[in-house]
């Protein structure tokens, strides 16, 4: 095999670019006609007004309080959470005997007082006795 030959580099002069020929053209002769003064004076008259109906007044709106927005909701890592008492861990009796094991991940909501308000499996076990055990 023989060695490949060098490139020569490309030149840094930009190609010449040429500038389309211009055209003068004559500019356009404009006109004015100029009206002849009139003798006598145009008057232009408005049709007479619509006539007006008596004011109609709507009974007043009811005014509805609106509630206040729900606050959103705030996420906060995992690793931010303690329990303040650990409950405790149960088995099924079942799935101790069959000697299943894993890891079930849960996705809480908490309400502003500290209560769960919303409790869901983000992630299975496995195993569904143990995801049972898990939300209750």
């Amino acid at each position: 095999a023989e060695p490949s030959k060098p490139v020569p580099p490309p030149s840094d002069a930009m190609p010449r670019i040429q500038a389309p020929a211009t055209t003068l053209i004559d500019a356009p002769a404009i006109a004015i006609a100029v009206a002849p003064a009139a003798a006598t004076p145009i008057v232009a008259t408005l049709p007479p007004a619509p006539p007006t109906a008596a004011p109609v007044h709507a009974a007043p709106t009811p005014v509805i309080p609106v509630a206040p927005p729900a606050p959103a909701l705030k996420q906060v890592p995992a690793s931010a959470v303690r329990y303040l008492r650990e409950p405790r861990m149960s088995v099924p009796l079942m799935s101790r005997r069959l000697k299943e094991s894993g890891v079930v991940h849960l996705r809480v909501v908490v309400d502003a007082q500290g209560q769960p308000r919303e409790i869901t499996l983000a992630k299975s076990s496995g195993f569904a006795r143990l995801d049972e055990q898990a939300l209750q």
